[in-house]
């Protein structure tokens, strides 16, 4: 699946530059958070982190078979890691998101 930076993130149009670490800090549009859960047949939960949770499903080193949902932290780590350029543009730059966010 791959989406334009400005469908993912909420951004003000008239700054369309961003470094890595201020695009990681927008929020993210539920439109396409919606569309990641449908392209990965997964539930997605609304919260930030998974902690507390008694559930193995966020286990860094579950096989991907047993994750029955992700968070916008999932995202925001699965993006950290693969965005290797320092600015983007939220107009033109994209990224390709495959069918597990597990970068293991």
């Amino acid at each position: 699946m791959r989406a334009i930076l400005g469908e993912i993130f909420v951004y003000n149009p008239s700054q369309p530059v961003y470094t890595k670490e201020a695009l990681l800090q927008l929020d993210m549009k539920m439109a396409f958070i919606q569309r990641l859960a449908r392209h990965l047949g997964l539930l997605f939960i609304d919260g930030e982190s998974s902690e507390g949770n008694l559930c193995y499903a966020f286990e860094s080193g579950l096989n991907p078979d047993y994750i029955s949902s992700f968070t916008k932290m999932d995202i925001k780590r699965f993006l950290e890691k693969t965005l290797t350029a320092s600015r983007y543009h939220m107009e033109s730059d994209a990224v390709e998101l495959p069918k597990s966010l597990n970068l293991e």
